[in-house]
């Protein structure tokens, strides 16, 4: 089975460098024209399913994607991006001057993350559903079937901690998630990455 994940196109809060978590901000015109460009790359490609988070600007992102196929998105919440509490709507800097220890953890101790104390989403949490949406896809499709994910930066990183079966304190190692990254996955029997958070049809 071939499986692409795919973060959304560019966002308006992308841009202004708010904390986005489960609240949406709109695909700003450059985000649709990454995910156009992404989708005529991917044109003769005949997907099976696209599955994509309900936040708007992964599934408008999906909608682009899909073309003119005449196929179904169907939203999973278990693609939503990892929850981050009270920060989210607040600027990035607001954030960090309030919460900067917390912050920090998030970032680089994600071992020691307390999520608790912005009322966000656990690591662990975030990884069980990736975890339990991956082990559905690869029971329902065959190995000549051609899925589509559409989901967020955090959750795509989940995804792949999964996949490589990482330690925690892993978790972000491998490079940054850029919008309309793809991931190109194999799966038969066991997973095989062909590319790798590609952007190479931004260039």
């Amino acid at each position: 089975m071939n499986i692409y994940i795919i973060r959304h196109g560019e966002t308006e809060w992308n841009i202004v460098k708010k904390w986005q978590g489960h609240k949406n901000s709109n695909l700003t015109e450059l985000g649709k024209l990454q995910a156009e460009k992404l989708a005529n790359k991917l044109k003769n490609i005949k997907f099976n399913k696209i599955y994509s988070s309900p936040l708007g600007r992964a599934y408008d992102t999906a909608k682009i994607l899909k073309g003119n196929r005449d196929i179904d998105i169907e939203l999973d919440n278990r693609l939503k991006e990892i929850n981050m509490g009270v920060l989210e709507g607040l600027d990035r800097e607001i954030g960090i001057k309030k919460y900067g220890n917390t912050i920090e953890q998030f970032w680089n101790y994600p071992h020691l993350y307390n999520h608790k104390e912005i009322n966000g989403e656990s690591f662990y949490s975030l990884n069980n559903r990736t975890k339990e949406f991956l082990e559905e896809i690869i029971k329902k499709y065959n190995k000549n079937e051609h899925i589509v994910i559409v989901s967020h930066g955090v959750t795509i990183k989940s995804f792949l901690f999964n996949i490589k079966n990482k330690n925690i304190k892993e978790f972000w190692d491998g490079g940054h998630v850029k919008n309309t990254a793809l991931t190109h996955i194999y799966f038969d029997n066991e997973f095989k990455i062909i590319k790798y958070l590609d952007n190479s049809h931004l260039q």
